[in-house]
């Protein structure tokens, strides 16, 4: 009877370290997957403030053709950001 409760007691701790190793396993893939989409998201964020820096400068500079070409519309403007665009035509 004593080994029986013996063999029991280690057959336990062996289910319960087994399952601490699946637990961990678990866990080990939901944070890989967790960096996964932190390092895409900060891709993301950087592209999108990329974008939005571009379109202020756009702004910026389609603010500066206006007041140009208001003020003096023979002269030259000085924004470069619009310059390779002003021969294009629009796109809607």
């Amino acid at each position: 009877l004593d080994e029986q409760i013996r063999l029991m007691d280690q057959n336990l701790i062996h289910l319960k370290s087994l399952s601490a190793e699946e637990e961990i396993n678990s866990h080990t893939d939901k944070l890989k997957e967790a960096e996964t989409r932190a390092a895409f998201a900060e891709r993301w964020v950087a592209k999108l403030e990329k974008t939005i820096d571009d379109l202020e400068e756009k702004l910026k500079c389609t603010k500066e053709e206006y007041l140009c070409m208001k003020s003096a519309p023979v002269l030259p403007c000085r924004c470069s950001f619009l310059r390779p665009q002003l021969h294009q035509p629009a796109q809607s």
